[in-house]
């Protein structure tokens, strides 16, 4: 079996989204069938993707598809968002599967594991580092809190 990398009709780019205040990587990873694809790289957003900083060409590229955007574990003891999140990557991905097929064919998966690694780490149930429920912080994100 291919890893997923070599596939040759799914695309796929790994990259970190941030660091955690304890320093462990957010990884987001981006996926979608080749169709519509660009020549040119998403844009660099400010205060995101650390590792990219300076050179643009560490970016994925860009599709003329809407966006499906996943995310998991923002609360640590949520470990049930983990085999979820398993089972639709492995259904997203699975190339003999004509309805993956499709939504690949139609959408891009920007995909974010872990939201909350301190805290799944540390074994919290709902928090993280700072003691705080991010589920309170969507409205007005800080990049300290």
């Amino acid at each position: 079996m291919k890893r997923f990398k070599d596939h040759d009709d799914i695309y796929i780019h790994r990259e970190i989204l941030y660091y955690s205040r304890e320093r462990r990587p957010m990884e987001m990873v981006t996926f979608s069938a080749k169709t519509k694809m660009m020549d040119e790289r998403e844009a660099l957003i400010p205060e995101l993707f650390p590792d990219a900083r300076g050179d643009p060409s560490t970016r994925p590229y860009r599709f003329d598809k809407p966006t499906v955007f996943i995310s998991s574990r923002v609360h640590p003891g949520e470990t049930p968002a983990s085999f979820v999140l398993d089972g639709i990557w492995k259904f997203l991905t699975n190339e003999n599967n004509e309805q993956a097929k499709i939504l690949r064919d139609r959408f891009v998966f920007k995909v974010v594991p872990m939201l909350n690694p301190d805290g799944v780490y540390r074994g919290y149930y709902r928090l993280d580092t700072l003691g705080q429920n991010l589920n309170r912080y969507y409205i007005n994100p800080t990049k300290d809190k």
